[in-house]
């Protein structure tokens, strides 16, 4: 016999169904989310007791989601103050002083969680709604976004780093892997394609290429350059306000977009930059958003370096973390919800752009064409 269970946090709201999901063997969960509270609606065989209700995985796992989804849909945190728990005819009030009620420790921030309409989205909540814990410890799609969600909790520049630049690592390390992939098994020798090996410098030139969508790229060098390069870099752009720093953002990635044009703008608006983009072979987008911010990862984030437990505001570290903040907000912001869109980075995407962009040029061409096949024969 069927048992039927509703749990009304806060205040009661009319069920919509407006999202469902499954836990293990419990089927068509539905949840409501409303600004300050929440209703869960679910069925099942089994009757639970009151205390062996709120003390099941699945209402844990049910109320993580729910905080996770008001955050999302409206910018803060979901407080839980009071719990109406119905089961079948029966129904409890839970407050903050009972033994049952949830005491939740959560770093999501209380508000100002600013996110792109895409976040809001249905499908991409119900792609957050569908996945399991086993599945999103194995999906980095999931890591990025729960690192970045960690960022807006945090105080100090260090600590938003850390999460963003473990955002960032988990998108393009999920990046690689989606390549490899597709390929694997398909090219004869993968060592041909070096951007696959799956370690950091080759990972952030693979999806510098897959960005730019160009053949003739050259290499973006990552690794531990000279003390000097690093602050060449960071003393031109902490000398930027947050607007012109989005400005440079904004007009470097246009110019990454759109091959040469306006590059010259950019060259008379940011002449050291420019300089510095060009006598490294890179982008001034790529400098910025993959070249910099991997360099203060290696300078603070290393576990040959020491940790920054104590710091002056107008230090550099302070100084170049917060300039590298603003970048890695707005590019994770804008970007973390489109491997989530069918076929990202499928094998329409790979043959298209990544056998263009590595590799000799005879298992290029081999690649392409087996790839065309496979899309030719999918339809």
């Amino acid at each position: 016999m069927p048992h039927s269970y509703e749990v009304i946090i806060n205040k009661d709201i009319r069920s919509t169904g407006a999202y469902f999901y499954s836990y293990s063997s419990t089927k068509n969960i539905g949840m409501d989310i409303r600004k300050g509270c929440a209703k869960l609606s679910l069925t099942m065989n089994v009757l639970k007791t009151k205390t062996g209700f709120m003390n099941s995985y699945l209402f844990r796992d049910a109320v993580k989601k729910m905080m996770l989804l008001h955050s999302l849909l409206y910018g803060s945190r979901l407080a839980i103050k009071t719990v109406l728990l119905k089961i079948d005819d029966s129904e409890w009030a839970i407050g903050k002083d009972d033994e049952d009620f949830p005491k939740i420790l959560t770093i999501l921030p209380r508000t100002d969680l600013v996110l792109p309409d895409a976040w809001k989205s249905d499908d991409f909540i119900q792609y957050i709604l569908s996945c399991t814990k086993n599945g999103g410890e194995k999906d980095q799609r999931f890591s990025a976004i729960e690192s970045y969600l960690a960022s807006k909790g945090k105080e100090h520049e260090i600590d938003i780093f850390t999460n963003l630049w473990t955002s960032m690592n988990a998108y393009y390390t999920y990046t690689a892997k989606c390549c490899s992939n597709y390929l694997n098994g398909i090219i004869g020798n993968l060592k041909d394609f070096p951007e696959l090996a799956g370690n950091d410098s080759n990972c952030i030139n693979l999806l510098a290429r897959l960005m730019k969508k160009d053949q003739d790229i050259n290499k973006v060098e990552v690794g531990e350059k000279s003390s000097e390069m690093f602050h060449k870099i960071g003393n031109e752009i902490v000398c930027l306000n947050a607007e012109e720093l989005m400005k440079l953002y904004e007009k470097s990635k246009e110019e990454l977009m759109n091959s040469t044009k306006g590059k010259d703008r950019l060259k008379a608006k940011y002449p050291a930059l420019q300089k510095l983009s060009s006598e490294n072979s890179v982008d001034l987008f790529f400098l910025i958003l993959l070249v910099f911010p991997y360099l203060c990862r290696c300078a603070f984030l290393h576990g040959k370096r020491p940790t920054l437990l104590t710091i002056f505001e107008n230090e550099y570290e302070q100084r170049y973390l917060h300039k590298i903040n603003i970048i890695l907000n707005r590019y994770l912001s804008e970007t973390l919800t489109s491997p989530f869109e069918p076929d990202e980075y499928g094998a329409g995407f790979i043959s298209g752009c990544y056998t263009k962009s590595f590799g000799k040029k005879e298992e290029r061409k081999k690649a392409a064409e087996m790839l065309s096949n496979i899309l030719n024969s999918s339809h």
